[in-house]
């Protein structure tokens, strides 16, 4: 098994693995979402009349980014709204579920906080840049990661991190990326995950690491790894534990915990 494995299931088996943890990912549930009162307005006026088409138009229109269920016929009709008057037994589906809500209960679901996992990737790299410097390694902007050879994090969002890998580490995957780091004159590159439950887009993570792990345009200087951690570290968790240790017990899989050993080993 990759040692780095190892040590992270010994890493979240131990005292202290969540508290420990919660300096990376510190998740807070915030308070409702503030909702616009004007086109709250609207979505009543549609809901009292039972213009359903409309009501899902306006719901999708929400600046909050949130429907007050979750359906995958609703997503598809958020890449094609034109798509929402030509589908009408859809429509009618999802208007009888909203109208055995209430209008109360949807608006109330549509103020529900952001979900905790959509904000990891940030949350992570707020952490290797706080001025503690938690991974021992200067994060720098582009120009000046760039402009030297030295040992680096490059700060940047996952599209600037991802064009840069594809401009200059021979990354081919169309897929964001959470971390870069230059250590004696060898780049890491990696995502970072936290898994809450088994299941669903949870398993899809070592999907995701098997596919840029073994992207084959990667430069002969490039080590690709998975900063994972949550219940996958669990022998309880079954197939996530599976996948772990058996099906994928040789790839850089890691806990953020971890990862400044696994950095100071790639030096001198």
């Amino acid at each position: 098994m990759n040692r780095w494995i190892q040590r992270s299931l010994g890493v979240a088996n131990s005292s202290n693995y969540l508290d420990n943890l919660y300096g990376v990912y510190p998740i807070q549930q915030s308070g409702t979402r503030p909702l616009d009162t004007g086109l709250w307005a609207q979505i009543e006026r549609r809901y009292r009349d039972e213009e359903w088409e409309l009501v899902i138009e306006l719901l999708i229109d929400s600046r909050n980014d949130i429907f007050p269920i979750k359906d995958g016929y609703v997503g598809f009709w958020r890449q094609d709204k034109s798509t929402i008057s030509s589908n009408p037994g859809q429509v009618q589906r999802i208007a009888t579920i909203l109208g055995s809500m209430t209008f109360a209960g949807m608006k109330e679901a549509c103020s529900r906080p952001k979900e905790s996992n959509q904000t990891i990737g940030p949350m992570f790299r707020n952490w290797y840049k706080q001025a503690s410097n938690p991974l021992g390694i200067p994060v720098m902007d582009l120009a000046t990661f760039q402009a030297t050879s030295r040992d680096a994090i490059l700060d940047g969002s996952d599209d600037v991190l991802k064009q840069y890998a594809t401009a200059n580490l021979g990354y081919s995957i169309n897929k964001g990326l959470d971390f870069i780091a230059r250590v004696n004159g060898t780049y890491v590159i990696g995502e970072a995950k936290w898994i809450t439950t088994p299941g669903g887009n949870q398993d899809k993570s070592f999907q995701d690491a098997k596919t840029m792990i073994e992207d084959p345009n990667l430069n002969s200087n490039v080590i690709p790894i998975m900063i994972l951690d949550g219940v996958l570290y669990l022998a309880s968790r079954g197939k996530l534990h599976v996948n772990l240790t058996k099906n994928f017990k040789g790839y850089n899989i890691m806990s953020a915990l971890v990862l400044r050993e696994f950095l100071d080993s790639l030096k001198p």
